[in-house]
């Protein structure tokens, strides 16, 4: 399961991510990659080989604009390749959800106007996902400041390892 929240703020917007993994499960660290005049960074899963954020100096991974990536996803990617997923692409106004479910890709336009939490979960998907949303409502109620983000992201819950 990962979770990525988006903040919105004054400058602009925080975006932070997690693998909500077991804490064991290895990392291959940061991984960098430069294509022309894009450089990129994500770190990468030791055993699935994956990543669950990434970043380029445009801000988005692997492309130059979000006109860019939404054309690739919806006319010329495979997403038959891979195990579903769901992905998030922003530019700092527009956050689009591409959802594979296995057998279709949908797109969406995500609105909200001061935060967004979006979670992938394979135990327990309704349960999980509900647990995550609550944690994140309770957190932005109580005054939702951006240094306890990091503490929701890092938390870790001994009686339920799924969450």
């Amino acid at each position: 399961m990962c979770t990525v929240s988006i903040l919105r703020n004054n400058d602009g917007f925080v975006l932070t991510a997690n693998r909500d993994e077991l804490r064991l499960r290895d990392e291959c660290g940061l991984k960098q990659h430069t294509d022309g005049m894009t450089a990129s960074v994500y770190p990468v899963d030791a055993q699935a080989k994956g990543t669950w954020v990434g970043v380029n100096n445009y801000g988005l991974a692997e492309f130059n604009c979000l006109n860019d990536i939404r054309l690739w996803l919806t006319q010329s990617f495979q997403p038959a390749l891979y195990s579903a997923f769901v992905l998030l692409v922003m530019d700092g106004h527009e956050v689009y959800r591409y959802r594979w479910d296995g057998e279709k890709l949908s797109e969406e336009l995500i609105e909200f106007s001061q935060y967004f939490l979006e979670s992938s979960s394979s135990v327990d998907l309704h349960e999980t996902l509900a647990y995550r949303q609550s944690l994140f409502h309770d957190w932005h109620r109580n005054g939702g400041d951006m240094e306890s983000i990091l503490a929701f992201h890092l938390r870790c819950d001994e009686d339920n390892t799924s969450r």
